[in-house]
């Protein structure tokens, strides 16, 4: 069996072959640009390559003669361009390889031997052929019997009578005609056909689905076929990317062009092992114990320094990671010799595949529209495709989908990209339209099937767009069954099992998951309280534990202002992640870890020096530098910084703040004696004796009233023994703002802690001054009563917790904040609209008096 250019290259002889359009793509990627003009601004675009061959074999197979029209007088010079790019591939192709059109002529010259080297030539199914081979057939049927099985009963205008046709048998198969809801539905339709032609007994190999846009059904269509484990064949291929295969070769992709930073390297790795990889895949899972999943490793020094402990204890596993992200470091420029090395098996053809398709840098692109074999024997499988690939293979029940007026027949242009028809002139690229050709498709598939014909449309687009019925369905209503399906319905043969399900609505309502799914989705617009609200047994083991916890500002806020979130991080263990990845500038929150890790070490210094009672602007300003240099070298090893003039502008700002924070500390009491980073209510380490502290780290302390044991650390702590004062103060990055009340809603509690936390620790009789200084703020905000303000959170906490206890585990106004970690809990309305609009009434009802304590009106 030969293709067209099969029998010119067997007649030619000489072991020669036509150029594969694969090796026209790659002889292209590199273009003549001093050959081109006005081709040259659009020569160095990915998908130039691809274009051209395409046009030039669209001018072999027209039989145009490109150095002939180039040479005529007049004539455009888009066909001297065209011929410089046909001597450029020319110049490429190994030996023995040859254009099209000289395969042609040299088969010409040999078709006297074509009863030796061929004997009688069939030309099975073919619906036509180009201009380039009709001469050779002519020159063929003069030594030989041409015979030819046609997909009509028309005979070829350019070969009257030269050769023998042999007409399509008219069939008469029972037509039907379904209209569904959208693409969707339309493919799952299809396969619930093919399966209950299978369970009648039919073999697969007498079923076909086919369409002409392929491209809007693949994906339905090959993920519903491997869930019912149906036996399909695509006979245009599967898609790179659904193979494990494919998946390696982006994987490689992505890093090799985005940087192997963590996550990219974890997926190659990851991939390599689902594909297989004798290589890769064969690492270990554990390979990546060790590395901080959020740690940002976007450089080879970064990479080495986090391999450390993989070296110790396999060497050669560490220094296999390391080769690869060294070899990914280069970027596209060694994409051949990275592929070559690290890939294997169908991945490695993949990607030299790709790489002809377009330039390396291109690579995920080419990827994306690469097609591989997917392996099944089209004899014993159902045969998903084109309609023009099923016309190769007649069978017995045919289902085509799409038959929409934007589908079928197709309406793109014709017009080819680089030889459009301004420039052909009289000359003909395609004799035959894309709308003839489809029409043509659909006329032959209806001739040639023998039993069953179904044909389908979409009532609308994938885009919920209506559809109107193709022109060609009138043409099929003739003798045919017209029906509407809707997705509703059901089926009484379920492709699979969730199909079954869904298509028996009384199973499915019985279902425990289903039955829970709807009760959360009708639990959000009610307006009473249930237990997707937060309705648990009193005294839940989760939520005691919880409370038995030391608490921190932080977890004291969360529970005074939106106890879902309390439970979900303290009960439930919830951690939101935070991968680090690269930054052009900080965030806020990075910005404010940065100036407190600052303020921490100037502070820490300071102390050491005795020097937190002086305010020499210079000493200052040396020991934030110095702070500075050591912050900032901790930063560069283990987080991602901006670039460099971004992130010395960024170090600039936090000095200067950190300075003035430092200087505004207030008026020194006399024989002051000062403390920096003061903990309290955590677990005694070693090394916790080294600084000077007013008491042990490990000081249990709770909130006055309450069982509620606290934790914490004091960023700065002025003591003047002599007085019984104490000067507490919180640096606070963020910018500075009006506070309206001392716990303002529950938001602000460190002052009223720390108040607390002085006064059980160095005694009631101290008089406590505790503030917040904001950044680029004039002085502390101060509380105004201390000790009401200790009485108040004392009052809302045992509130809080009596509602906890009693299980009434609900939100509160923190939820509509848009920082809460919990807000993915919450209904798609938003969880504004949960509170406000929907649950306020219940929610008041039951925490009415903890809000009324904590200052918060509606």
């Amino acid at each position: 069996m030969l293709s067209l250019a099969g029998v010119a290259a067997r007649l030619a002889g000489g072991f020669g072959r036509a150029v594969a359009a694969s090796e026209v793509r790659r002889a292209l990627q590199a273009p003549p640009l001093a050959e081109l003009d006005d081709l040259k601004r659009v020569a160095g675009l990915p998908g130039f390559a691809r274009a051209a061959a395409g046009t030039l074999q669209a001018a072999w197979d027209a039989d145009l003669d490109l150095a002939a029209r180039a040479a005529t007088p007049g004539a455009d010079a888009r066909w001297a361009e065209l011929v410089a790019l046909e001597r450029h591939v020319r110049a490429q192709l190994p030996a023995g390889t040859l254009l099209p059109r000289e395969l042609v002529a040299a088969a010409r010259a040999r078709a006297h031997l074509a009863p030796r080297l061929l004997g009688d030539l069939t030309l099975e199914r073919l619906d036509d052929v180009p201009p380039l081979y009709r001469e050779l057939l002519l020159d063929i049927a003069e030594h030989v019997r041409v015979v030819w099985h046609r997909l009509d009963d028309a005979e070829p205008a350019w070969a009257p009578g030269a050769f023998d046709r042999v007409p399509a048998v008219e069939r008469a198969p029972a037509r039907e005609l379904v209209s569904c809801a959208d693409p969707a539905h339309e493919a799952l339709e299809a396969l619930r056909w093919v399966r209950s032609l299978l369970a009648s007994g039919v073999p697969a190999s007498d079923i076909a689905v086919g369409a002409v846009d392929v491209a809007s059904y693949d994906d339905v269509v090959h993920t519903q076929a491997a869930a019912a484990e149906l036996p399909l064949h695509a006979a245009h291929g599967v898609a790179a990317l659904t193979t494990p295969a494919g998946q390696f070769a982006a994987a490689l992709a992505d890093a090799l062009l985005a940087g192997p930073d963590q996550a990219r390297v974890r997926r190659v790795i990851a991939t390599a092992r689902a594909a297989g990889d004798e290589g890769l895949g064969a690492l270990p899972e554990a390979w990546c114990a060790d590395l901080d999943p959020d740690a940002a490793l976007d450089g080879v020094p970064r990479w080495r320094r986090a391999l450390e402990p993989l070296a110790e204890s396999a060497p050669q596993l560490a220094e296999v990671v390391l080769r690869l992200v060294m070899d990914l470091s280069v970027g596209p420029a060694a994409a051949n010799t990275v592929g070559e090395r690290w890939l294997s098996g169908a991945a490695k053809q993949a990607w030299r595949h790709a790489l002809t398709e377009g330039p390396a840098a291109a690579l995920p692109a080419s990827l994306q529209r690469l097609r591989l074999d997917d392996g099944v024997d089209p004899a014993t499988a159902v045969v998903w495709g084109s309609a023009g690939a099923l016309l190769g293979w007649p069978r017995a029940h045919v289902r085509l989908l799409g038959l929409s007026a934007r589908s079928w027949p197709r309406r793109g242009s014709d017009e080819d990209p680089l030889l459009p028809r301004r420039v052909l002139g009289d000359e003909v690229l395609t004799e035959r339209t894309l709308a003839r050709r489809d029409t043509e498709h659909l006329l032959a598939l209806l001739r040639s099937t023998t039993t069953t014909l179904v044909a389908s449309r979409p009532r609308r687009g994938s885009d919920g767009r209506q559809q109107s019925p193709s022109p060609l369905w009138r043409t099929l209503l003739t003798g045919a069954t017209e029906r509407e399906v809707t997705p509703r319905e059901g089926t009484q043969h379920a492709l699979h099992e969730a199909d079954r399900r869904a298509s028996r609505r009384r199973e499915l309502a019985a279902d425990p998951a289903m039955q829970r799914a709807r009760a959360a989705f009708q639990a959000a617009f009610a307006l009473e309280l249930g237990p997707h609200d937060g309705l648990v047994r009193p005294r839940h083991p989760a939520v005691t534990r919880a409370l038995q916890r030391r608490h921190s500002a932080t977890s004291l806020r969360k529970l005074l202002r939106n106890p879902h979130g309390f439970v979900a991080t303290y009960a439930l263990g919830w951690t939101q992640p935070r991968p680090q990845r690269r930054v052009l500038a900080l965030e806020p929150v990075d910005r404010g870890s940065l100036l407190h890790e600052l303020l921490e070490d100037a502070l820490t210094e300071l102390q050491r020096r005795g020097a937190l009672t002086e305010h020499d602007e210079a000493r200052l300003h040396e020991v934030v530098e110095a702070a500075c240099g050591r912050v900032a070298e901790r930063w560069e090893l283990e987080r991602p910084v901006p670039p460099p003039l971004a992130w010395q502008a960024e170090l600039k700002r936090a000095r200067r703040v950190a300075v003035e924070m430092l200087a505004l500390a207030g008026e020194p009491y006399p024989g002051q004696r000062s403390y920096a980073e003061l903990p309290f209510g955590f677990e005694a380490r070693a090394g916790d004796g080294d600084a000077p502290r007013l008491w042990p780290p490990d000081a249990e302390v709770t909130l006055p009233g309450t069982d509620l044991r606290l934790r914490g650390v004091i960023d700065r702590l002025d003591l003047d023994e002599a007085n019984r004062r104490v000067r507490v103060i919180d640096y606070k990055s963020g910018k500075d703002r009006e506070l309206k009340s001392d716990l303002e809603g529950g938001e602000e509690l460190q002052r009223t802690i720390y108040t607390a936390v002085v006064k059980q620790l160095l005694g009631a009789e101290y008089t406590v001054e505790a503030g917040l200084l904001y950044a680029g703020a004039s002085a502390p905000r101060t509380l105004t009563d201390p000790d009401a303000s200790v009485r108040q959170l004392a009052d809302a906490v045992n509130e809080a917790v009596g509602l906890l206890e009693r299980g009434r585990v609900l939100p509160g106004p923190g939820v509509t904040s848009p920082y809460e970690e919990t807000l993915l809990a919450y209904p798609a309305t938003g969880a504004h609209y949960y509170y406000e609009r929907v649950k306020r009434q219940a929610i008041d009802a039951e925490r009415g008096e903890l809000d009324r304590l904590l200052g918060i009106t509606a």
